[in-house]
């Protein structure tokens, strides 16, 4: 029993170091297990390997909202790279052609509500 409380202390450990940085290594090491041991528990434990999935997930958001942050800041500071990084990502004028081509044919075929809209926008964030 004991042993029991000690594995799912250590897998709430993990989970909460993949909330911060997604990355299986840096977690394990900081939870004081070996990778050997995470990919046995994730192929052992389903719950385990979903609540793993969705840790990353978090973990990937905390970044994006870091990186975004310094993005921001760099803009500020009136760094270009920074500059054209967001415009070529934000505003449809500096758009890859490929992305507002792509925008067009969405927004021809169908007319989207305001969530769908935002939900393109975020998707389109991703597309390059």
């Amino acid at each position: 029993m004991a042993v029991d409380l000690k594995i799912k202390k250590q897998k709430e450990v993990l989970l909460e170091h993949l909330r911060t940085v997604p990355i299986v290594e840096v977690a394990c090491k900081k939870g004081g297990i070996s990778r050997a041991t995470f990919y046995r528990w994730c192929s052992d434990d389903e719950e385990f390997k979903t609540e793993v999935e969705n840790a990353k997930v978090d973990g990937v958001e905390n970044i994006n909202d870091m990186s975004e942050a310094q993005l921001i800041s760099l803009i500020r500071e009136k760094k270009y790279q920074a500059i054209a990084l967001w415009l070529k990502n934000n505003h449809y004028r500096f758009m890859s052609e490929d992305k507002q081509n792509l925008i067009r044919k969405v927004q021809k075929k169908t007319e989207l509500n305001l969530q769908q809209k935002e939900l393109l926008k975020e998707a389109l964030k991703h597309y390059k």
